[in-house]
Formats: C-alpha cells, sequence, structure tokens
C-alpha cells in the first residue's frame, strides 16, 4: 500500500521464491536462483555437452565394429575414454551450476587439457574449440559416408542415441539463437 497516494502497488513475484547466495542459507533453497540465472548455461551443457559425448561415444563404438586393427581399436579406446571423461566434466557442471551457482571444472577434457598447458595463455579458449570441431567432424562423417546402417547394426539402442543427440542438438542450437534474440530485442526495448 503506498501511503502517500492510499493505493496498492502490485508486485510481479516469479513462480518461486528467488534465495540469493547469503552465506549461511542451504544450497537446495538457492536451487531455483541458480536455475533462473545460469539458465542458458545449464542449456548449454544439455544440448550441447551431452550430445558431444553422444557422438564421441558413438565413434568409439563404430571404430570398435569397423576393423581388428589395434591402430583403429586404439583410437577408437580413446573416443571412449574422451566420451566418458567429457561426462564426468558435464555431470559435474550441471549439478555445480544447479546448486552451486557456477561450473567448478572446464567443459570438457580437451579445454582442461588446454588449460593446464602453456598454450593456456594464447588460446584461451582453443579446448572448446577442438572438441565443436572433433564432434561436429564425428557428425559429419556419419552423415557424409552414410554410417547410419552400420550405427543400427551395432545396436538399436546406439542409433536412437545418435538421433536423440542430434535432435537434442539442433534443437538447442535453435533455441539459443531465439533466446539471444528475443533477449537482444528485450534489452533495446527497456533502453527505448
Amino acid at each position: 500500500m503506498n501511503t502517500s497516494t492510499g493505493s496498492t502497488i502490485a508486485i510481479s513475484k516469479p513462480p518461486f521464491t528467488v534465495v540469493p547466495k547469503v552465506p549461511g542459507t542451504p544450497f537446495w533453497k538457492r536451487v531455483p536462483h541458480n536455475i533462473q540465472k545460469n539458465g542458458s548455461l545449464l542449456l548449454a551443457e544439455l544440448t550441447i555437452g551431452f550430445p558431444f559425448i553422444g557422438y564421441k561415444f558413438a565413434a568409439a563404438m563404430l571404430l570398435f565394429t569397423a576393423s581388428e586393427s589395434p591402430l583403429i581399436r586404439a583410437l577408437g579406446c580413446a573416443f571412449l575414454a574422451l566420451a566418458i571423461a567429457d561426462f564426468a566434466f558435464n555431470a559435474i557442471n550441471l549439478a555445480a551450476l544447479t546448486f552451486l551457482g557456477r561450473r567448478v571444472v572446464p567443459v570438457c577434457l580437451l579445454s582442461w587439457l588446454i588449460g593446464v598447458s602453456p598454450l593456456r595463455h594464447r588460446f584461451s579458449d582453443l579446448g572448446e574449440a577442438l572438441d565443436v570441431m572433433l564432434s561436429f567432424g564425428i557428425v559429419a562423417l556419419v552423415v557424409g559416408i552414410n554410417l547410419f546402417p552400420a550405427l543400427l547394426a551395432i545396436s538399436p539402442v546406439c542409433f536412437y542415441v545418435w538421433n536423440a543427440c542430434t535432435v537434442t542438438n539442433v534443437l538447442g542450437a535453435g533455441i539459443a539463437r531465439l533466446s539471444t534474440s528475443l533477449s537482444s530485442a528485450k534489452s533495446v526495448s527497456s533502453k527505448a
């Protein structure tokens, strides 16, 4: 109630109580605030990080079934190790963004490797760029030479996981782009 005019002021509230980070506040009470604050980062973990893991896993499975060559199998093991490590990084960050409100590890193994190397001062995002290029290279190879029958032959689950990763990744890119556009339109209209 505004005492000077006698009118009531309506205050818009979010659908949940936002609890800012206050020392002593239990982490579970900050979850809605962290989700709201880190929505785009959480979206990236779900629509970029996890699908890229699926691509690396599929590449490993394709390499394991493609040849008995020790070199090809070693490459398959490398892709599998990369997928497992990236799963750990993404799962840790997904939980950290939700419960702590921030990432606590790099987004992928390649980013971590560059971060601990002498290259970190010259190329701050080289690891992420290499991970994107590797993942998109896998997609281009699978689509370009039509390895879908090979994925299906490995296991129908492998094929469906590939499709789910691709759909999630493509829709996530579209949602992120639309969100960016709407955010910039909102900030322009608030300045006017």
